[in-house]
């Protein structure tokens, strides 16, 4: 019976020295806390940078789309225009594109 007690003692020993020694390491490696306003200053300068990037990404997407709109807008005013006109109207602009690429002294065609 006294090696049985021996053994226990030896076990709680044991145990005990090794949950000490685990402490101690854990107490000499641990770090020292960071100061919560320092991770704060840099948080909130993190934020303030994303908040510039995304007005400046707004006003790019609106610039954008003031000019997608312009484009369509002449778009449709030319496609009226041209859609609308009349067939005299159609005859001159291409007899006018025809005099302006190739001048000549005479209207005719002649023919070969």
């Amino acid at each position: 019976m006294s090696k049985v007690k021996y053994y226990i003692l030896t076990l709680v020993i044991g145990i005990l020295l090794g949950i000490g020694g685990c402490l101690l390491v854990q107490k000499r490696t641990a770090k020292p806390p960071i100061e919560p306003t320092a991770q704060l200053d840099s948080l909130n300068h993190v934020i303030d940078s994303l908040r510039d990037s995304l007005e400046n990404f707004q006003a790019d997407v609106d610039t954008v789309y003031i000019t997608k709109w312009k484009i369509k807008h002449d778009y449709e005013e030319k496609a009226d225009n041209i859609l609308n006109q009349s067939a005299d109207a159609d005859w001159q602009y291409y007899i006018n594109f025809l005099r302006a690429r190739f001048p000549s002294d005479s209207t005719a065609v002649e023919a070969n």
